[in-house]
């Protein structure tokens, strides 16, 4: 089932700058797998995602949301999956999204579809840091001494020491399988991290999940 992937970042899509659809890469990233993973239908997706919501922010998903929904629908999906990260703006994001998807049920009824919106705090690595021991596990690195902090509770600002991406990154560079991809890294952490105890670590993620089950689960059941 064509199902369309609107993210933000690298990181949620696995995705690399400059790559186009005939790259040999896997095009199935982090939060296709993560989707396919909440509503257990591992490889029953065909993920569409527009070039112009691909790895270019925020922006384009917040302020297009309505035509590149419709698009969606035009392409054959039947349904969409909307994650921005919070960046310190969660609430003033998550309202956009949820405007934009109620703007195209009352503007175009024969192009919605069932769409289901996230907003991660603070960012979507946040997620990828919940889970601790699947992170060391994944890339070969012994446990760590003392567990991390609340991984929403990492707001710093782009680089810091305290920047949830920063930190992931800190993790990716000490893999001690070589350096892989950044994709097989990120893909590698997410097929296998404890969905349960991200969402008992991360807020963000359980309302995504819910979200998730809610608009798309009827879709699978059979």
């Amino acid at each position: 089932m064509r199902i369309a992937f609107l993210t933000e970042g690298a990181t949620e899509a696995a995705f690399v700058a400059g790559a186009s659809d005939e790259e040999p890469w896997p095009r199935a990233g982090a939060l296709v797998i993560l989707v396919e993973r909440i509503l257990g239908i591992r490889g029953r997706t065909e993920p569409w995602s527009p070039t112009l919501a691909l790895g270019a922010g925020a922006g384009p998903i917040l302020h297009r949301g309505r035509p590149l929904l419709r698009a969606a629908a035009r392409a054959g999906a039947k349904a969409a999956v909307m994650l921005v990260d919070a960046d310190t703006k969660g609430n003033k994001r998550l309202t956009t999204l949820r405007r934009n998807r109620d703007a195209v049920l009352a503007e175009k009824p024969s192009l919605a579809i069932p769409t289901a919106i996230g907003v991660a705090v603070e960012k979507f690595d946040a997620w990828l840091l919940a889970d601790e021991m699947c992170l060391c596990r994944v890339l070969g690195l012994p446990n760590p001494a003392e567990p991390m902090g609340n991984p929403e509770d990492l707001k710093g600002t782009r680089g810091a020491a305290d920047d949830a991406k920063a930190k992931l990154n800190e993790y990716l560079s000490k893999d001690r399988f070589g350096p892989r991809l950044f994709l097989e890294q990120v893909r590698a952490i997410v097929m296998e991290m404890d969905l349960e105890l991200v969402a008992r670590r991360c807020k963000s993620f359980q309302d995504f999940r819910k979200e998730v089950r809610r608009q798309m689960g009827a879709l699978f059941s059979a």
